[in-house]
Order: structure tokens, then C-alpha cells, then sequence
């Protein structure tokens, strides 16, 4: 089946009249649900109306995701449908959109209908598929294959010039690549690394996967670990969580166990081997459990966001961003609400945003939230880890609001959502309000000096802390409410503490950011759903959460 590229679009020319849009779209669900073929009475629309073109778009890219259920051999092998390509320069918004969306969604929209792709046997069987990557510069590789959804089969070789892309297994394991890389899909449970550097995550269910390169076999016990092979075949492990066990080629030696905190460099096909210093910062952070999770759902797929902006949007909110599909990319300075036209500044390697991935069948919905990593021990002890600039300046009295869960912790741990006057990134922002966890409590402070806190932290259970602060001017003191998990924005505080002003006055408050004590592990997580500043305990509680 070919679908034409309407002349307008190819042209630059622009027409009007033809089919309504609804009648248009309940024309185009029919044929995407294979209750009709008139795909030319959709080509005339289109050719009538540009309009319809956005409304057709908007289609597919909600719905034109690869089908596929978690362990079929064959899910995935689809052949993609020709279309014909206009000869001249597509402009316009419209280019950008054709793009991205044509050379997968036609394939999965207007050729494949549900349950009716079947693959002569000689097909190799899928064993990966793409769940999302970072500015990831792919070589020579079909732009259909770039995509979300988009499924790899065993034998495929994976060439990344630079960025980073992540893969869920079906073999159930993660794996993020990072470019300049070369590697083998050999199987479900095993890839193979010629150069490059990648990061596994296997689950209970993925105990065996495999990692080999030239000079090692690497088996994954249950664990986060990162391997880097240099173009010589040298061989760089890290065990970031777990332990995995390392057989160099060519002996007869038993596999070395090597756990949590321990990295091996091997050399020369396994012939010596030396013990380095573990080092995250070389490897990007594998595919999150729930991810995979979702992904082993049937019909998996990223969705658009709800209502997400217009409730950011909501009176009383100053400022928030929730970290949920589209929202949650850093870079773009359009994303979140209250904030000045520049995007959030990032610690590298220690900030990722994991993409929002749900089920079409309501089954299953992970990610969406922006991982956060604990302090490596090579970094300064005021670990920042993100910050923005406000749109205007925060009122004598206004209330802030942090969603997230912390895996790892400890009572040691401390992490803040701090507000000031300014952004350096080795100032510590004990000066201003903050609210975060510390010595295993959640706490709200004025300064450095003055803290409430209340409530026990639970490892890797889900929260939301809010805070407010005021600046009485008549006595020149200032104070802090603590609440947590709070469930009626009526309720009253868990906590209050009050102090003098410091030089800091709430006019001065154009930032706000996320830092990391000294003590937390690099293997800890913070997981940020939502943050808000605003006018109520109501605006700040509603911005965080969905």
C-alpha cells in the first residue's frame, strides 16, 4: 500500500475545501483499524486541506509505535511499506514532522494491521528494541530504526558514532550504549562489545546475561555493572550493584567473581589482568526496572502527556515542571512553567531524565521522572547536581514542593530542593529555604541554622514533601511549615521553625536547584517526579503530581 505525499506539502502550495475533519477522522481510524482500504479518499482530504495533514499526524504519532509482545519470536520483523517520497525539498513545519514520523509510523499505521504480520520463518528473530536515546548519532543506519519501538534482530551490528541509546533486551536485561561503539546482537541473553563502552542492568529474571568482547565473557549475576573496550580489546568492568563473573578467553582458569565497588582491567586476551578504580562517569545509566517492566507489557509504548501542562499552568503556581515523556527533557528551555527562557543547567552523567513508557492496554506505566545520582567520592563535597532561573522573583511568602523516591538510603544521606539568589555551582545554598531529606527525616529550613523536620524516610517508598516559607518584615524574621505526604491541602503543618533574616530577603530568590550531600553513595537514586513553587499548599501539590 503507498500513501502519496500531498502536493501541497511537496510544493509549497496551499489548498482549501474538501472533507470535514470529523468525517476524516473516523475515516482514518477505520483504515488504521482495518475496517477500510480507501487510503485515496485520505489522499484527496489531505490534498484539500492541510489542516487534515495535522490531525493525521497527530495519529500517528500517538499511535504508529512498534506492536510487539515481550518473548514473541517474530514481533517486530515487519517489512516496512514504501512510500512515496516527495522529489523536492519538503518546508516548513511539515518537514520536521515527516521526518520523524513517516518512516515509521506508515509501516506500522497503513500496512501492518493488527494481528495480520506474519514472517516466513527464516526471519531472524527480534532481540532488542529501542526504548529511548541521547543525541545519539547512529552510522548509517535507516532512520526507522532510530525511533522508540523500533526492534533489532539477532546478529544486528550496532554502530554509534557518539550519544547514548538504550535498549531493552528480550532476554529482560537493559543496556545503555554510549558512542563511539561497535556491537553485536547475538542473542536475547548476549551481546557483543567490539569497541565502545555499555552498562547492563539484569533483573532477576535476566541472571546469565552476557556480555562478551575480545578479550573477556562476562556473565551478569544479578546486577548494574558497565564494561569499555578500547579499540586494542582492552577491557575495562565495573560492578556498580551486584556481582558478575569474568572468564578471560583463552584459559582454563575458573570466571573471577567481582561484586559491588570492584573493577578489573584485562588485557592481551585475558593473558593479565589489574585492579582500577571504579569510575560511573564513563558509562550512562542502563534502562530503569520499571522501564523494563512496562516494556514486557503488550503493546507498549510511549503516550502523550495528560493534562500536564495546562495544570502547570493552574492559578497559584509560580513555577513547576514534571518529568513525564516530553516534559522531561533538560535542554529544552520551553519545558516546565514559571521559568526564565533558558533551559535547566545539568550535571552531567549524575542527571537523566527516564522517559515516560506506558501500555496501550492500561497494564503497566513507567519512567517519567528525572533519575538523580548520589555524590561520587571524587567530586567536591557541595555536589549540585541541577539548577534553573525563575521567570520573576519569588513573593515575602510563597510554598515549594518536591515528588520523588530515594533508593539507597541511609541516615547519613542528605539531598535538598534549595531556593536562593544565585546559582554557583560550588555553593552549598545553606542561606536560603531548602526541604529534602536528612539523619533519616525530611526536613524544611530558613537557613543552615533553623530546621524543622519530621517523619521517618523510607527506602525507595515514594513521597512528597512541600514547604512554606515567609519573611514577616516588621520583625525582620522568616519561617518555615514543614508537610509531609500531605493529603488535604487544608491540613495544618507536621513542622514549623522561625529565625532572623540573614543578609537573603525573598525578593532576592531567582533560583532554584537540587544538590547532594558528602555522604550519600554514588549507587544511590533519586528519583524527581515533580517540583513546584507557588501561591498555596493546593497550587504546589497539584503541579507535582498527575
Amino acid at each position: 500500500m503507498h500513501l502519496k505525499i500531498p502536493s501541497w506539502w511537496r510544493d509549497g502550495d496551499e489548498r482549501r475545501g474538501g472533507m470535514s475533519e470529523p468525517r476524516f477522522e473516523d475515516l482514518l481510524r477505520k483504515v488504521i483499524d482495518g475496517e477500510s482500504h480507501d487510503v485515496a479518499a485520505i489522499e484527496e482530504a489531505m490534498e484539500k486541506d492541510e489542516s487534515l495533514l495535522a490531525e493525521y499526524l497527530d495519529q500517528v504519532e500517538l499511535d504508529a509505535m512498534l506492536e510487539w509482545e515481550f518473548g514473541s519470536e517474530d514481533a517486530g520483523q515487519a517489512e516496512l511499506i514504501p512510500i512515496h517520497q516527495p522529489k523536492r525539498k519538503i518546508v516548513g513545519t511539515f518537514a520536521k514532522a515527516a521526518a520523524f514520523i513517516l518512516p515509521v509510523a506508515l509501516a506500522f499505521y497503513l500496512g501492518i494491521q493488527k494481528g495480520q504480520h506474519t514472517q516466513p520463518s527464516s526471519t531472524p528473530a527480534a532481540v532488542a528494541v529501542l526504548i529511548d536515546s541521547e543525541d545519539c548519532v547512529w552510522e548509517k543506519k535507516p532512520a526507522a530504526q532510530r525511533s522508540f519501538g523500533a526492534s533489532f534482530a539477532a546478529g544486528e551490528t550496532l554502530r554509534i558514532r557518539s550519544g547514548i541509546a538504550r535498549f531493552a533486551m528480550w532476554g529482560k536485561a537493559g543496556v545503555a550504549i554510549v558512542g563511539p561503539a561497535e556491537i553485536e546482537l547475538v542473542s536475547r541473553e548476549e551481546i557483543s562489545v567490539r569497541y565502545g563502552s555499555v552498562s547492563a542492568f539484569a533483573p532477576d529474571e535476566a541472571i546469565g546475561f552476557k556480555v562478551t568482547t575480545p578479550d573477556v565473557e562476562i556473565v551478569d549475576l544479578g546486577t548494574h555493572f558497565g564494561a569499555s573496550v578500547a579499540q586494542d580489546g582492552t577491557t575495562d568492568v565495573h560492578v556498580f550493584e551486584g556481582e558478575i563473573s569474568v572468564q578471560s578467553k583463552g584459559s582454563e582458569e575458573a570466571g573471577e567473581l567481582i561484586t559491588t565497588g570492584q573493577a578489573r582491567r584485562y588485557t592481551s586476551v585475558g593473558d593479565s589482568k589489574s585492579v582500577i578504580s571504579i569510575d560511573p562517569e564513563r558509562f550512562a545509566e542502563p534502562p530503569a526496572l520499571e522501564q523494563l517492566l512496562a516494556i514486557a507489557t503488550p503493546n507498549a509504548a510511549p503516550r502523550k502527556s495528560d493534562s500536564a501542562k495546562s495544570k502547570l499552568d493552574a492559578p497559584g503556581i509560580l513555577a513547576a515542571q514534571r518529568f513525564t515523556g516530553a516534559e522531561a527533557e533538560l535542554s529544552a528551555p520551553q519545558n516546565g512553567s514559571g521559568f526564565a527562557d533558558q533551559p535547566w543547567w545539568a550535571k552531567p552523567v549524575f542527571t537523566s531524565p527516564i522517559p515516560r513508557v506506558e501500555s496501550h492496554s492500561g497494564g503497566a506505566s513507567a519512567g517519567g521522572f528525572l533519575l538523580v545520582r548520589g555524590r561520587d567520592k571524587a567530586e567536591p563535597f557541595v555536589a549540585n547536581r541541577l539548577h534553573r532561573k525563575l521567570d520573576t522573583e519569588l513573593p515575602r511568602t510563597f510554598y515549594f514542593a518536591l515528588r520523588a523516591n530515594y533508593r539507597g538510603h541511609d541516615d547519613d544521606d542528605f539531598f535538598a530542593l534549595w531556593i536562593d539568589s544565585n546559582a554557583r555551582e560550588g555553593a552549598s545554598h545553606a542561606e536560603g529555604p531548602s526541604l529534602g531529606i536528612r539523619e533519616g527525616r525530611y526536613f524544611a529550613r530558613v537557613d543552615v541554622a533553623h530546621a524543622a523536620s519530621a517523619g521517618e524516610v523510607v527506602d525507595s517508598e515514594e513521597f512528597t514533601i512541600a514547604g512554606r516559607y515567609i519573611w514577616n518584615a516588621e520583625e525582620n524574621r522568616s519561617e518555615i511549615a514543614l508537610w509531609v505526604n500531605p493529603q488535604d491541602p487544608q491540613s495544618q503543618p507536621d513542622a514549623v521553625c522561625d529565625g532572623p533574616v540573614t543578609k537573603k530577603l525573598p525578593r532576592d530568590f531567582r533560583f532554584l536547584g537540587l544538590r547532594i550531600g558528602q555522604y550519600t553513595e554514588v549507587s544511590d537514586r533519586l528519583s524527581v517526579h515533580g517540583l513546584a513553587t507557588g501561591t498555596s499548599l493546593e497550587s504546589v501539590l497539584t503541579a507535582v503530581h498527575p
